[in-house]
């Protein structure tokens, strides 16, 4: 039996195959998840070191960390 995978496991999932990173809404369009609940993991990713934020423009680009490569 397959296991299902965790909000967390299925963003890092999605961000390996987008290196040059995903916004917010990017991300929550791509992970079949709602926008909030992308927002509160990717709160807990970036405290827990495994991805980083950056600011283009007015939208929050979110990449991982450098090392991480897959779930």
């Amino acid at each position: 039996m397959r296991k299902k995978l965790t909000a967390k496991e299925i963003l890092i999932k999605v961000l390996t195959k987008h290196p040059d990173g995903l916004s917010i809404q990017e991300l929550a369009k791509k992970s079949n998840l709602h926008r909030h609940t992308v927002s509160k993991y990717v709160l807990a990713l970036k405290e827990a070191g495994l991805i980083e934020q950056k600011e283009i423009g007015r939208a929050k680009v979110c990449i991982l960390s450098k090392g991480i490569k897959n779930v």
